[in-house]
């Protein structure tokens, strides 16, 4: 779970503002997504696939 604390961190106490590391977080998952055969393949990835593909890979 440490590799998506990212997600949980995204604002700052204040409630304002995007923090650094949500943004890498974000950038680097869309990155990660751009990289699957299913994206490659139709040139766009519904959330509920992701959302499976997250959840196998919690499996391994």
């Amino acid at each position: 779970m440490d590799h998506r604390l990212w997600m949980y961190n995204m604002h700052y106490k204040t409630g304002v503002g995007l923090k650094p590391e949500f943004i890498v977080g974000v950038r680097d998952f869309i990155e990660h997504t751009m990289t699957l055969d299913i994206y490659k393949n139709n040139g766009l990835v519904s959330l509920d696939i992701l959302y499976e593909l997250i959840m196998e890979k919690e499996m391994d």
